[in-house]
């Protein structure tokens, strides 16, 4: 065969998730001489990735939505396999619905299939949706040549008891490109300038999607609380989604919008994560938290739910996991020790070595799939 082999990764949008950032790091370090990637996506709306896909090589298929018509999506998805090939992987992120894909490919004789969780979303009980998603990881664990997992809780809750064991899953963890934090800027001034911020400011910070299942409504009560008790207190909110609006809105009726900055989607992530004293990170349920990586890659003290997998702290300085609840005293005090703590913060290169040791750095993630595609 002439030329890199094709990897064809299964997405509903590229738009700014965990998932999607987690790829498109690896899309910008693997060898396009040997591997080049392409996108199947089930919407025709641009995504936030898609042009610099383009300009990295990488094709995007857009395919009906599943929701809407499945026997639509079945067909136009079996059409790219064989007319669009020949893909030397599918690799699947979209949780029980990989399925379809997984067996597709199979049924096309793709010959490496992976199916990927990014989540802790588990289904129990009986029920009509839960016998569907019973079938989903029955399919995956049978048609797939490889299983990945973000953390050993999201390998359980997709795949299954017992899954850590089957010799055909393994865990891969997020890796992030420690380059840009390496070259950060020390100059915090120029950050708050930008921001309107004042250098006494006491800045709070969260990174991701307006969704669900990151709980941005718990941060703006604990932040509405905190301020009551900080007045000079920020917080940025980095990302966008469907809820944006609505906590917008709820800032303004609590009367703290001016204190909330609602940066959106921004590719100056670790210069914004310079600017942090506390990350909170409250997520209901997480893969992983690539965010988290990426705030103690910035020596930020982190304080995340207990529903966040353990292995997100990589023990680099000050961080907490508390549970979710209405009462904000317990998140009060580990507050206060966590803006008492920067100076327990280990140095950069020990961070970044650390995050090297532990596999957190794109290059060894980068390694693995080259070695699964290969």
């Amino acid at each position: 065969m002439n030329g890199p082999v094709r990897i064809l990764h299964v997405f509903g949008a590229m738009n700014c998730g965990g998932a999607e950032t987690l790829i498109m790091n690896v899309y910008r370090k693997i060898d396009k001489e040997k591997f080049q990637f392409d996108f199947a996506v089930n919407t025709d709306i641009p995504g936030y990735y898609d042009n610099e896909i383009k300009a990295l090589g990488g094709r995007i298929f857009c395919h009906p939505s599943p929701k809407d018509n499945i026997i639509k999506y079945i067909q136009a998805f079996n059409n790219t396999i064989k007319y669009y090939g020949p893909f030397i992987a599918v690799h699947s992120h979209v949780h029980n619905f990989s399925a379809i894909p997984i067996i597709i490919a199979k049924f096309n004789n793709v010959p490496v299939r992976v199916a990927h969780s990014h989540s802790t979303l588990g289904y129990h009980g009986i029920n009509v949706r839960n016998v569907y998603y019973f079938i989903c990881k029955k399919a995956m664990n049978l048609y797939s040549t490889n299983l990945l997992s973000c953390s050993s809780d999201a390998a359980h809750a997709l795949f299954g008891k017992g899954i850590l064991k089957d010799v055909k899953h393994q865990i891969l963890l997020n890796g992030i490109n420690l380059e840009v934090f390496e070259n950060i800027l020390e100059n915090q001034n120029i950050g708050y300038i930008k921001l309107g911020l004042k250098e006494k400011s006491v800045v709070f910070g969260h990174v991701g999607s307006f969704s669900y299942p990151k709980n941005h409504k718990f941060i703006i009560d604990l932040f509405r609380d905190i301020l009551k008790k900080i007045p000079e207190s920020h917080l940025l909110l980095i990302g966008d989604g469907p809820l944006k609006k609505e906590i917008e809105e709820s800032t303004k009726l609590m009367g703290i919008y001016d204190h909330v900055h609602f940066l959106g989607i921004r590719d100056d992530i670790p210069q914004l994560l310079n600017l942090m004293d506390v990350f909170i990170f409250p997520s209901l349920h997480e893969g992983l938290g690539i965010a988290l990586i990426e705030a103690q890659a910035a020596g930020i003290p982190c304080i995340a739910s207990n529903n966040v997998p353990k292995d997100a702290n990589l023990n680099s300085g000050y961080f907490e996991f508390l549970p979710l609840n209405n009462d904000f005293s317990q998140w009060q005090i580990k507050i206060n020790e966590a803006l008492q703590s920067k100076e327990n913060i280990i140095s950069p290169q020990e961070r970044f070595e650390l995050i090297r040791k532990k596999g957190f750095s794109v290059d060894s993630t980068t390694k693995i799939l080259e070695e699964i595609y290969g």
